[in-house]
């Protein structure tokens, strides 16, 4: 069964197109993907179809009749349609042309430089597409004989029309029969090396750059053996099937999506933003976290081709643009967000049209206090029918927010409209477990929290690495001595400096700042949540250096190597919190990706889980 995204025909499509969409969907193997209407350029063909032992095709389904047709031209087509005895002449581009436009604008963008795994890379054929391309048009209720009657043949020929009686054949022919029907299509069809995961990821990208997780250099392994890898060439990560699903498929209103750590909430409000803002550029679109450095990422994310009608803030920064208040001298910061959230508040009957949101997607929404959420309601242009996806994980509230609420109290309408993410696509199999073991698996939550912040188990994790390693020294100089060597070790095996992150749980500064200062004798160091510091603060996220951040600061983020450090800081002693601190530490440890080392100095009752965690080792002088 082929892979259908979104995964329902909506409501809105013509019968033709239900009948196309079950037949892609019910007759091709799974590794066929097929788009309902996806945005090209500012078109949207009725269906995008792709394989990577097939390649590309684009379908226009026309549900038109025969004796409606009054004149056809390879320009256009003229209709006339007979409503209430009165006859309306309707014209029409000729479907033919059409679907050709939307190939041309797709191919034209798979022929830039920059996607030169998508193209033969030598030969007679230098420059051309490496897998074959076409179009056609599906006519649901005309029949070959009609068109051959009404002298349309010509115009419609059978290598780009597939009429009535043609499709009631397919039904039930088996795969082969479909696809060697599509295949008649193509204008110039021929063997080609089935498309690698990379080339099949990175067409998806650049048909739908909304689905895009990441853009990087390509590698050996993202072209067919021996074929010849151009320099330059670079390669997509996208949303898997079911997250893509999920971002095209929430549809208008409220709707919650509860993720385990890596689960792609992130990528997936990106996605939904952009497809909003795609659809129809009018729309205001507004992205909220709580995060400075996450708020800077997803900018970065979306990186210079974002689309102009997307906002993306971190909550307090929104607030005092909203309300033009700033903090005055003397002011605690928790005065000052108090007299934010209340001009926000009393302003909630004031706002105008020009002020709201048709959509506002809010990340890390755990991170949220539920007056926050009434602020953003507020400014939902369509209020309980506006677009508002709000994603979440009761595993990684940090702020110790109050969890005793409900969201409809709130303003949030989602009752029977949430969705969980249980598989996780960042972490290794090892470094999850490991997560999990060490900071959740002694949490209990309370029924308030797990009916409102879920915290969910992860089921699923694709890749596996290296076992996770721990530490701990005598003394505060021995740890960061350690922690020098190992950001050493790491460079020395190719992982870049922005790759590698320290991360520690408080802002014990003297502690810290010695680090910092020991780091930098022999590298560049972002000191992201340190603001006065000469290459620190959000900004830094754009410079080259190791990261160094609170695992606050590192929220939403993620790193291939990443040190754990300081976790004799934990529990806090200042404010006990079990719950908050377990989280803590879960976060601060899922931001690994590849690799994942806990240091300490001293002992507490953290440091004292470590020894008994069967899913690490201790690390020896011989692992480094």
């Amino acid at each position: 069964m082929a892979i259908l995204i979104p995964d329902f025909c909506p409501s809105k499509a013509t019968v033709g197109e239900k009948r196309v969409y079950g037949l892609l969907r019910d007759s091709l193997p799974d590794n066929y993907t097929a788009w309902y209407e996806p945005v090209v350029g500012d078109r949207r063909p009725d269906f995008t179809l792709l394989a990577d032992d097939f390649g590309l095709i684009v379908l226009e389904v026309k549900g038109w009749y025969a004796g409606q047709i009054a004149r056809v031209t390879d320009q256009e087509v003229e209709l006339h349609r007979t409503e209430g005895g009165q006859t309306q002449v309707e014209m029409h581009k000729n479907p033919i042309r059409q679907v050709r436009d939307y190939l041309n604008i797709l191919m034209d963008t798979l022929a830039r430089p920059e996607y030169a795994i998508l193209r033969q890379p030598e030969g007679e054929h230098r420059g051309k597409p490496c897998f074959p391309w076409g179009y056609g048009v599906i006519l649901t209720n005309i029949t070959r004989g009609q068109l051959v009657s009404a002298r349309l043949s010509d115009l419609f020929p059978p290598d780009k029309v597939i009429c009535r009686d043609e499709l009631t054949s397919m039904d039930g022919a088996g795969d082969r029969a479909v696809i060697r029907r599509l295949k008649a299509m193509f204008p110039a069809p021929f063997p080609f090396d089935p498309l690698t995961e990379d080339q099949v990821k990175t067409v998806k990208g650049v048909l739908h750059k909304e689905v895009v997780v990441r853009r990087r250099p390509a590698t050996a392994a993202s072209v067919p053996k021996g074929q010849l890898l151009l320099p330059g060439a670079v390669a997509f990560d996208v949303l898997d099937a079911r997250q893509e699903q999920v971002a095209r498929s929430l549809g208008d209103g409220h709707h919650i999506v509860f993720g385990v750590a890596g689960s792609g909430k992130t990528v997936l409000i990106l996605a939904r933003a952009q497809l909003i803002a795609l659809q129809n550029v009018a729309k205001k679109v507004l992205i909220l976290c709580y995060n400075k450095a996450l708020a800077t990422d997803l900018v970065e994310r979306l990186g210079k081709r974002s689309p102009k009608n997307i906002e993306i803030r971190h909550f307090h920064s929104w607030v005092a643009r909203k309300t033009g208040l700033r903090k005055r001298e003397g002011e605690s910061f928790d005065d000052y967000e108090r007299r934010l959230i209340a001009a926000m508040l009393r302003g909630t009957d004031h706002w105008t049209e020009a002020d709201k949101y048709d959509a506002i997607l809010i990340d890390e929404a755990h991170d949220f206090e539920p007056d926050w959420f009434r602020c953003a309601t507020s400014l939902l242009r369509d209020g309980p029918d506006g677009d508002m996806l709000i994603a979440a994980d009761g595993a990684q509230s940090l702020y110790g927010r109050n969890r005793k609420f409900t969201w409809s109290s709130v303003g949030v309408q989602a009752r029977g409209r949430s969705r969980r993410l249980t598989h996780n696509y960042r972490n290794t199999k090892q470094i999850l477990e490991f997560a999990w073991q060490v900071a959740q698996s002694t949490v209990k939550e309370d029924d308030a929290e797990s009916e409102t912040l879920v915290r969910l188990v992860p089921t699923r994790v694709l890749r596996r690495g290296p076992v996770p390693c721990y530490r701990g020294c005598g003394t505060v100089d021995e740890e960061h001595a350690l922690i020098a060597r190992l950001v050493q070790r790491f460079r020395e095996r190719g992982i870049a400096a922005k790759e590698i992150a320290i991360l520690y749980p408080r802002n014990e500064r003297g502690r810290i700042d010695d680090l910092c200062q020991l780091l930098r004798r022999t590298g560049e160091v972002s000191w992201i949540s340190n603001e006065s510091d000469r290459a620190g603060g959000v900004r830094s996220l754009a410079q080259p250096g190791v990261r160094l951040a609170t695992v606050h600061a590192a929220k939403g983020l993620e790193f291939t190597a990443v040190i754990f450090c300081a976790l004799d800081l934990l529990p806090n002693r200042q404010q006990a919190d079990e719950v908050r601190d377990s989280n803590l530490l879960y976060v601060g440890l899922t931001r690994a990706t590849d690799e994942l080392i806990v240091t300490w100095a001293g002992r507490s009752a953290f440091t004292d889980r470590l020894p008994y965690a069967s899913k690490a080792v201790a690390l020896t002088d011989s692992l480094l």
